[in-house]
C-alpha cells in the first residue's frame, strides 16, 4: 500500500507568513491543529503541529513572566504570541513524502519523528496529508489478515531462546497483551549515520521492562535496536533503546516472535509504563 491510498486530500495549507492570530481562527473553524506549511509559491516548507503551538505559548509565558507584575500578564503574552508568524514556530524538519511512497516506510519515519501527520507532495506541491493513526490502523489490519513471508520461512529460523532456568527469563514486570504498531531500526546503523529509516512490526505483549513483537524477519539476539511505539495511542510515541533477547518462529506463517528488553529508558517513562500496565485490576 502507498501513501496515496491513505491520502486525506481535503486539507487546508498554511502560509509561512500567516500570523498565529490567523492560525487560531482556522483552528476554531476546522477543529484541526495540524497543518502543512507552504511558501508564496505553494511549495512545501514544513508542518505546524498543535504541540508546537502549545510549547511555544507556554515557553513564551515562562520567559516573560518576570517582565509582567500584574495578574493580566497571560493576556499580554497571548497578545504578543498572536503576532508571531507561522515560520517562527513551524517544524521545518518534518519531511514530506511522494504519493507512491510505501506506507511502511512513512509510518516508521513518523513514529521516530513523533509526527502525527505528514504532507504528501507531488513536484513539491502539497496534495494532501496522511495521519499516523490511519497508517498504523491499516498496517495492523494487514498484519492481522495476511500471512507474511515464504511458506518454509519458519523452518529457517534458529532457536535462540534462553532455557527456562536461565535467570534472564525472570519477569519483574507484569506483561499485558496489547497489539500496536512499533517501528524499529538497528542502533548500530543509526550510530554509523545510516539512512535506514526503520521497519514496522506489531507488539504481542508489553511490560515496563520490555516487549514481545511480531516481525517479518529474523533478528539476531544481542543486537541493539532503537524502538518507537505509540503505546498510549495519543500520537506521541515513546522512544526506547532495546536489546534482542530471543527470536523464535511464530505460529503465524513466515513471522517471528522477538523478545526485547529495555536497556535505556527514562525514569519518568518507566514509571508511566508501570502505572499504565501494572495497576491492579478492579
Amino acid at each position: 500500500m502507498k501513501a496515496q491510498d491513505l491520502l486525506e486530500a481535503d486539507v487546508e495549507t498554511l502560509s509561512e507568513d500567516a500570523t498565529l492570530q490567523e492560525v487560531f481562527a482556522l483552528i476554531r473553524r476546522h477543529k484541526n491543529a495540524d497543518y502543512p506549511v507552504v511558501d508564496s509559491s505553494m511549495n512545501y516548507r514544513g508542518m505546524l503541529f498543535e504541540t508546537e503551538l502549545l510549547a511555544n505559548l507556554y515557553g513564551e509565558a515562562e520567559k516573560k513572566k518576570s517582565e509582567y507584575f500584574d495578574v493580566n500578564f497571560m493576556e499580554r503574552v497571548n497578545a504578543d504570541f498572536r503576532k508571531k508568524l507561522v515560520r517562527d514556530i513551524m517544524n521545518s524538519k518534518v519531511r514530506a513524502f511522494g504519493p507512491h511512497e510505501l506506507i511502511e516506510r512513512v509510518g516508521a519515519v513518523m513514529l521516530f519523528e513523533k509526527a502525527p501527520k505528514v504532507a504528501v507532495v507531488d513536484q513539491g506541491k502539497v496534495i494532501g496529508v496522511v495521519s499516523l493513526s490511519r497508517i498504523l490502523s491499516s498496517l495492523m489490519e494487514e498484519f492481522s489478515s495476511k500471512n507474511v513471508g515464504k511458506p518454509d520461512a519458519i523452518a529457517d529460523a534458529p532457536a535462540m531462546d534462553y532455557p527456562p532456568e536461565d535467570p534472564r527469563n525472570k519477569r519483574f514486570f507484569k506483561r499485558t497483551q496489547v497489539s500496536v504498531a512499533v517501528a524499529y531500526r538497528s542502533s548500530f546503523e543509526e550510530g554509523k549515520g545510516s539512512s535506514s529509516e526503520g521497519k514496522i512490526a506489531k507488539t504481542i505483549n508489553v511490560s515496563a521492562g520490555g516487549l514481545l513483537i511480531l516481525t517479518k524477519e529474523i533478528l539476531m539476539t544481542g543486537q541493539s535496536l532503537n524502538v518507537a511505539l505509540d503505546i498510549y495511542q495519543n500520537n506521541q510515541p515513546i522512544r526506547i533503546v532495546c536489546r534482542i533477547v530471543r527470536c523464535l518462529p511464530s505460529q503465524q506463517q513466515g513471522a517471528y516472535e522477538v523478545g526485547l528488553m529495555f536497556v535505556a529508558i527514562g525514569i519518568d517513562e518507566r514509571r508511566r509504563l508501570i502505572a499504565h500496565f501494572d495497576k491492579p485490576s478492579a
